[in-house]
C-alpha cells in the first residue's frame, strides 16, 4: 500500500488499479490490487512512445513508431484494434488521450514545425460509439455495405445499424 499513498500524494486518482510502461515495442502493466505484472502487451510496432489508460480502466490505447494507435483491453491483453495514422505523423511529441466519458480517443501531435504543425484528432473508437454516432447524422435509417467503409476500419464486419435511431436532421414528408 506504500506505492497507493505515494500515487495518491502525486495526485494520482485512488480508483487507480493499474501502472503501466513501455520498455520498447512492449507494454507492462501491474495490477496494483494483486501486485501482480500480467503478461506483457506486444505489438511490432517500434518504441511505444505513449500509453493512456481508459477513464474505467478496461483498455489501454498506446502509440507506436509505426505511427499507429494500438488499444488492448486489460487485464486479458487482447489487441483490439489499431488505427493507423498519416504518413507525416509523429508521436515523437505527441500523445494519447482518453476523454474523460471515454467515448473519444485524442490522439496528438507537438511538433509545430512538423508537416502539420500542432493539432489533436478526436476519434471515437468504439464500434458502438461510431454506428450511434452515424446513426444521429444519417436522415434515412441504416448505413449500407458502401457506406460502411467511410466510418469503420476495413476489419470491421458489416452489420444492419439504426435500427430506431432518431437522426438529428428532421426532414420533411412530402
Amino acid at each position: 500500500m506504500e506505492i497507493r499513498r505515494a500515487l495518491e500524494r502525486a495526485g494520482v486518482g485512488v480508483t487507480l488499479v493499474y501502472l503501466a510502461f513501455s520498455d520498447g515495442p512492449k507494454i507492462q502493466v501491474w495490477d496494483i490490487r494483486t501486485r501482480r505484472i500480467l503478461p506483457a502487451l506486444t505489438q511490432e510496432g517500434g518504441e511505444i512512445s505513449t500509453i493512456a489508460f481508459c477513464p474505467t480502466e478496461s483498455c489501454l490505447a498506446a502509440g507506436a513508431e509505426d505511427k499507429k494507435v494500438r488499444i488492448w483491453r486489460v487485464p486479458d491483453g487482447e489487441l483490439t484494434m489499431t488505427i493507423p495514422q498519416d504518413d507525416e505523423f509523429s508521436f515523437g511529441h505527441g500523445d494519447v488521450k482518453f476523454t474523460g466519458d471515454g467515448r473519444y480517443l485524442v490522439v496528438t501531435q507537438g511538433v509545430e514545425d512538423g508537416p502539420y504543425g500542432e493539432f489533436a484528432r478526436l476519434i471515437l473508437w468504439r464500434p458502438e460509439d461510431v454506428v450511434r454516432d452515424a446513426c444521429r447524422r444519417l436522415i434515412r435509417h441504416g448505413l449500407t455495405r458502401a457506406e460502411w467503409p467511410q466510418f469503420f476500419l476495413k476489419d470491421e464486419p458489416y452489420r444492419e445499424t439504426c435500427p430506431a435511431e432518431k437522426p438529428l436532421m428532421h426532414v420533411p414528408q412530402r
